[in-house]
């Protein structure tokens, strides 16, 4: 009888074990197809199902990055979900880099965050799509301000500074 509640206990041990090294397997996956801090996503219906929560999303003839509200954490590191919505007439098939702000309109969580996407590591991003990509924060300004950034969820993001190609204009709020 002892012999076989020890082998029951063994084997939802190694069960716990196997799913939590596939839980980190995929996580760590995933990690590294973020590639730096950023991580490219296919067009998807809960994109389409946010705009329809929360009103067309983007300014036609122009790019508009937002924070989406998501999150992943992993190990003492935050990555913010963002969302890039290219209504222009044109198509992001280089490389760029900006820098931009989160806030709320009265309060400043996260200044002059970097994204610097590589089209060798990414993929294009077509005029009429919208695409989800992560970005690395500070994990401790994170914590202190999750409760606060729900507010910031779906605003557009004050761009700061860009470059890439000239032809690609970016919707800023403050201009």
């Amino acid at each position: 009888m002892k012999k076989n509640i020890i082998v029951i206990v063994l084997a939802i041990i190694t069960v716990i074990i196997i799913y939590k090294a596939i839980n980190y397997y995929t996580f760590s996956k995933y990690l590294d197809e973020s590639l730096d801090q950023l991580k490219y996503t296919d067009t998807r219906d809960d994109i389409f199902k946010d705009e329809k929560n929360y009103g067309k999303l983007g300014k036609e003839g122009y790019c508009t990055l937002y924070y989406t509200g998501d999150y992943t954490i992993n190990d003492e590191e935050a990555y913010l979900v963002l969302l890039i919505t290219n209504r222009s007439k044109v198509d992001i098939t280089s490389d760029f880099k900006l820098n931009f702000k989160v806030n709320n309109m009265s309060e400043v969580f996260f200044d002059n965050l970097e994204l610097v996407y590589k089209i060798d590591r990414k993929f294009n991003i077509p005029s009429g799509s919208m695409n989800h990509i992560h970005v690395k924060v500070d994990y401790k300004e994170y914590e202190k301000n999750k409760e606060k950034l729900i507010n910031a969820r779906y605003k557009p993001l004050e761009i700061i500074n860009y470059k890439g190609d000239k032809k690609i204009r970016w919707f800023n709020y403050n201009d």
